[in-house]
């Protein structure tokens, strides 16, 4: 198989085949393509050749397998009101709405009540990361249990879904004057600092947080409405804005962010045309929102599918309407 590319655009292909007892075995191409636009009024959109990937996407143009379309965006949030303590960030994806709470910064401190959260303080810039949202690790230093009097070694405790977080902390005295998330969940937010709350946050999942790619579990308030991918340790979104193959035309929305953002899902700029006659199609894996920069950024896959011995050649082309 080769594969010609006659775009700008810079193509990643992959190669696989599966089988199945007493079916033909599938061969399959898929050719991966970044594309970029600038978002002007009312979600217009206007092709954008020189931004590029940005970091935490690449492994949505270079997995071979893929399933559902990872939905997330960075940004600088909104300053609450006047008057109030937090601001309210909702993310919508077609007819589904995720929603933030932030606040200025607090941390865990004791009273009459026992180990509690702070009153927000005076509110200063906060962006969409995950280092803003729940969880975080602790350095237990080399010493003795308290209960057991037995030693123990230096070890580091880290929260099992968000290590870069905030907030967690395996007891209660190791928890006092410790900073709070600014970011979380609105229907899952955390109350005590061994709380099971899911961290919060839109923006894409780095490697070393990989655990926030899983499904929440079914009684947990995002669980509905979740796609359950089969390919979701390889996602670059939380788990909850993970959702079956989005088609163009699906509409997305982001509030409470300086920059609000709102716009439809366009068509795929090229096209993949075979030599000879196979099914072909197109997905997109990945929708992100750069909100300070205006930016939308898609990663398409475009397959091709045969039970021939072998595949043929394939040519990346332009689609009608964008030569």
């Amino acid at each position: 198989m080769f594969l010609t590319n006659n775009t700008p655009f810079v193509a990643v292909c992959r190669r696989g085949q599966a089988a199945a007892e007493n079916r033909p075995t599938l061969r399959f191409a898929t050719v991966m393509v970044h594309e970029a636009y600038s978002i002007g009024s009312h979600g217009a959109l206007k092709a954008d050749y020189d931004s590029p990937l940005p970091p935490d996407l690449a492994a949505a143009k270079s997995a071979s397998a893929w399933d559902g379309t990872s939905v997330t965006v960075t940004g600088t949030v909104r300053a609450p009101e006047h008057g109030l303590l937090a601001r309210t960030l909702s993310l919508s994806v077609g007819a589904v709405t995720r929603r933030l709470v932030a606040r200025g910064s607090r941390q865990w401190l004791r009273d009459a009540a026992g180990v509690v959260p702070s009153k927000p303080s005076a509110w200063t810039p906060l962006t969409l990361n995950w280092c803003e949202a729940f969880g975080g690790k602790v350095m237990r230093e080399a010493g003795r249990h308290s209960q057991s009097g037995l030693p123990h070694p230096r070890v580091e405790l880290a929260h099992h879904l968000n290590p870069m977080g905030r907030g967690f902390a395996p007891s209660l005295e190791e928890a006092i004057g410790r900073p709070l998330p600014r970011l979380e969940l609105l229907e899952d937010q955390v109350q005590t600092p061994q709380s099971l709350a899911w961290p919060g946050g839109f923006a894409p999942t780095p490697t070393m947080a990989a655990g926030l790619r899983i499904t929440p579990p079914e009684g947990h308030p995002l669980h509905e409405g979740c796609y359950a991918s089969l390919t979701g340790a390889a996602q670059v979104a939380p788990g909850y804005l993970v959702f079956p193959w989005l088609a163009p035309g699906t509409s997305i929305a982001i509030d409470g962010v300086e920059r609000p953002l709102r716009l439809a899902l366009p068509a795929p700029r090229v096209k993949l045309r075979p030599k000879r006659p196979e099914r072909t199609g197109a997905r997109v894996r990945v929708a992100h929102l750069d909100t300070d920069n205006q930016r939308l950024h898609l990663v398409w896959q475009h397959a091709m599918v045969t039970t021939r011995p072998t595949l043929g050649d394939v040519r990346l082309e332009l689609a009608e309407g964008e030569r």
